[in-house]
C-alpha cells in the first residue's frame, strides 16, 4: 500500500466520486512514517467499521498492515482492500483505506478532526 500524508490530495486511483469533489487522503500509513496518535470519540471506531463494510474502490490483491510485526505473508496479519469514502463539509470527500479501522483500533492512530466529524456525522 502507498503512503499519503493526511489531508493531502487523493491520487491513488482513477476511481473518483460522481459529483465534483475535492478528495483528500486520510489514514494511508506506512511503517517508516510518523502518524498522529490519541483517543478517538466514543462510537467512532464502530461507525468507521460500518463504513468499511460498505467499502468502495475495491482493488485487486491484499494490502497488509506495515505497522504489525512479521512478514506480510503471516497468516493472521491484518490486511484489507478497498477504501472508505466519507463526505465532509462542502465539496470535500475523504478517502481512507479499509485498514484505517485497524490502525485506529490497534495502533492508536488518530485521524484528523475533520475526518472524525465527517465519519460521526455520516450515520
Amino acid at each position: 500500500m502507498a503512503y499519503f500524508a493526511d489531508l493531502s490530495e487523493y491520487t491513488y486511483s482513477v476511481i473518483r466520486p460522481e459529483r465534483p469533489a475535492v478528495v483528500l487522503n486520510v489514514g494511508w500509513l506506512a511503517a517508516d512514517r510518523p502518524y498522529s496518535t490519541g483517543e478517538c470519540p466514543p462510537g467512532f471506531v464502530a461507525r468507521l467499521r460500518e463504513l468499511a463494510r460498505a467499502s468502495e474502490a475495491v482493488m485487486r490483491g491484499l494490502h497488509f498492515c506495515e505497522l504489525c510485526p512479521g512478514p506480510d505473508d503471516q497468516p493472521r496479519k491484518p490486511c484489507g482492500t478497498g477504501e472508505i469514502r466519507v463526505r465532509g463539509a462542502g465539496p470535500v470527500v475523504y478517502a481512507a483505506p479499509v485498514l484505517a479501522v485497524h490502525y485506529v483500533a490497534v495502533h492508536g492512530y488518530r485521524p484528523p478532526d475533520e475526518f472524525i466529524a465527517a465519519v460521526l456525522g455520516s450515520a
